[in-house]
């Protein structure tokens, strides 16, 4: 069930990437926190944020008990990260002219 007024999908801070959430707001918006803080560490490179968040969702004790799940999207590609810390993948192709 989703409130009349929930915002399940926002902009990352830099605008790097569009991200959605599954799940409660406070375990979503704690992710949102912590993927934030990949993004900054590794501009430019969604990927790579996406997949170091998701082996602190494996490692991270507080984490792996978060019931929420996450999609990312930049231009290139559309990420899910699963509440078990997996990451699915999906590319799109090249528009060509």
């Amino acid at each position: 069930m989703v409130k009349a007024g929930a915002q399940k999908v926002r902009a990352s801070a830099n605008g790097q990437a569009l991200i959605g959430f599954a799940g409660g707001a406070a375990d979503a918006m704690a992710l949102k926190e912590r993927l934030e803080a990949k993004l900054d560490a590794h501009p430019g490179n969604v990927r790579r944020a996406v997949v170091e968040l998701a082996k602190d969702w494996r490692t991270d004790r507080y984490l792996r008990r978060l019931e929420a799940m996450m999609i990312v999207a930049d231009r290139q590609r559309t990420l899910t990260l699963t509440g078990t810390g997996d990451v699915l993948e999906q590319v799109r192709p090249l528009d060509r002219d």
